[in-house]
């Protein structure tokens, strides 16, 4: 399997901060089958400023870590960019950039509004040539009230990446659902583990695969941690489910 979210390289962010904590979270995606994993600080939202030389001279240092403890894992370099008006610039300055150096960005909206520039922002960075790829929506209470906010973005050629831990319940039964949903309405490509540590927040992809599999079939459900996400780390064009029509407005109450 292949994970193109998670926060393992130490002391850029809230993720690990010791490189023994990085290979411990190594070592966990291993033993859970991943072969292949994008590492994805937050940009510049932490204190510390972010450069693509940077994030893969330290993916370079965790390389090298690992194949001297003969754990058999692929590293690659990429960002969570932190959606705002600057981003086109930020791009321009090197601060952000894509995943692997492709054409997919891995974006990151704030978990309580859906700011009145998200469009435009999307609308800006398809014209400069990026495909963005929009992280855990199932997060976000826009999308937990509406699904239809997320059905359209998908419709204007934006990817969606559900957390793994949103599938199995995580982080309670409202993101779960909205998850669920999401699911069913082909409104979901990516399953990736949004990983910070080695056991909390784990970079662990086989029970949400399993879970999924129940609800839109294995092969469905294997795509979005093989063939989907290999596309994108290889700057290729994945196929996607066209997504099913809402019906109807999806409300749920937050605090269920």
């Amino acid at each position: 399997m292949i994970d193109i979210h998670v926060h393992i390289l130490p002391c850029l962010d809230d993720g690990p901060q010791t490189m023994d904590e990085s290979v411990a979270m190594a070592s966990a995606a291993v033993s859970d089958q991943v072969t292949c994993l994008v590492a994805t600080p937050h940009g510049g939202v932490w204190g510390v400023e972010l450069s693509q030389t940077l994030v893969e001279n330290g993916v370079e240092e965790l390389r090298k870590i690992l194949q001297e403890k003969g754990i058999q894992l692929s590293v690659l370099p990429g960002i969570e960019v932190y959606v705002g008006p600057a981003i086109i610039d930020q791009i321009r300055a090197g601060t952000v950039f894509p995943l692997n150096r492709s054409r997919y960005m891995l974006i990151e909206l704030p978990l309580h509004s859906y700011p009145s520039y998200t469009d435009q922002i999307i609308f800006q960075l398809q014209v400069n040539g990026f495909v963005p790829v929009l992280a855990h929506p199932e997060r976000y209470r826009a999308v937990q009230n509406d699904i239809g906010v997320l059905c359209r973005m998908v419709e204007r050629g934006v990817i969606s990446q559900v957390t793994a831990g949103s599938i199995i319940g995580d982080f309670g039964r409202t993101v779960q659902r909205t998850a669920e949903i999401m699911l069913e309405h082909n409104l979901v490509h990516v399953i990736a583990s949004d990983a910070h540590s080695s056991d909390i927040r784990a970079p662990l992809l086989s029970k949400a695969v399993e879970r999924a599999a129940a609800m839109v079939g294995q092969g469905a459900a294997l795509d979005m941690v093989t063939t989907v996400p290999e596309a994108i780390i290889n700057n290729q064009s994945p196929h996607l489910p066209e997504p099913l029509p809402v019906k109807q407005k999806k409300r749920w109450a937050l605090w269920r």
